[in-house]
């Protein structure tokens, strides 16, 4: 099949692509110029596009098979604003989804991610109150709603807690290891929060299920799949694990404190429906080992 990515350079859209790319995929990558690179070299170059989301027409898509949507705005707080969260969740998004409508011969099957913050927000009604998570959720309704009458499978993929290799430096897992490596303290909330985290290796491999699964699901209908294991660790948990496998004492080079804590700690969900998750998947050891020494390698070329 042949696929076109949108968000190929970001943290899982670079995971993803390399797979797919290993597999033997043919895959067009949109991204606004040649300064944008995915984060790491890749065994083969996809066929680049380089223009903006907005910017994509039909014949771009044409010739396509499938669409894998994984392009976002306000994933980082630093950079997050609701009017570029509007403009590319939501108008970027939608505009896509109706434009593949108008591909010669018919759309392509159309993939999203979403967060499964969106699904937290009767329980934390502030998380609305994040243009990122906010956004993000109008998206998916939209294209929910619009599914009915498109020519091709759509699948929703809630996306839950993916960390590894180059991952944005502020998030957590990513924060201890860094803290870690250069001998400092890192310091966090309590710890207790409890997420659904997934290697992004394994999340990767899950987008490409959903890829091989499209020719066995009609078209107008709309899939709901997990990138996820269902299985709940806190923060805590998987610092302490860093900790060790890094030969420190957590109760030394970690510093937990309530009063850090953000609103939403205490919401929390597992993966219901992933379509790809083995025995691995919750089994954490490998993908902190993975990231401790991606974090050692980025130190020591630094």
């Amino acid at each position: 099949m042949k696929l076109f990515v949108t968000g190929a350079t970001g943290f899982l859209g670079s995971h993803f692509l390399r797979v797919a790319l290993e597999k033997g995929y043919e895959v067009t990558a949109l991204r606004r110029s040649a300064a944008s690179k995915p984060r790491f070299a890749l065994p083969v170059m996809p066929r680049w596009l380089e223009k903006g989301l907005s910017d994509v027409t039909a014949d771009d898509l044409t010739g396509h098979d499938v669409i894998v949507h994984l392009a976002a705005a306000g994933v980082k707080a630093s950079t997050r604003s609701w009017p570029e969260a509007l403009e590319v969740n939501v108008l970027g998004a939608i505009r896509l989804f109706e434009v593949a409508r108008r591909c010669a011969g018919g759309p392509p099957a159309f993939i999203m991610t979403r967060t499964f913050y969106e699904d937290l927000v009767a329980q934390e009604p502030r998380l609305n109150e994040n243009p990122y998570i906010a956004t993000k959720r109008v998206a998916s309704e939209a294209v929910r709603l619009r599914a009915g009458d498109y020519k091709a499978p759509v699948i929703l993929v809630r996306v839950f807690q993916v960390y590894g290799p180059l991952d944005e430096p502020k998030n957590v897992l990513s924060y201890a290891a860094t803290q870690f490596a250069r001998g400092e303290k890192a310091e966090f909330g309590s710890g207790c929060g409890r997420r659904d985290w997934i290697r992004v290796g394994e999340a990767a491999a899950g987008l490409l299920a959903a890829v091989s699964s499209v020719p066995g699901i009609p078209p107008a209908t709309v899939q709901d799949i997990d990138l996820g294991s269902g299985k709940l660790f806190s923060i805590r948990e998987m610092v302490e694990k860093l900790a060790s496998i890094a030969g420190l004492d957590a109760d030394i080079v970690c510093d937990f404190d309530p009063a850090r804590d953000r609103p939403d700690v205490g919401v929390e969900l597992a993966a219901l429906k992933p379509l790809h998750a083995d025995a691995r998947c919750a089994e954490h050891e490998a993908g902190l080992k993975e990231l401790w020494q991606s974090t050692l390698d980025q130190l020591g070329e630094s």
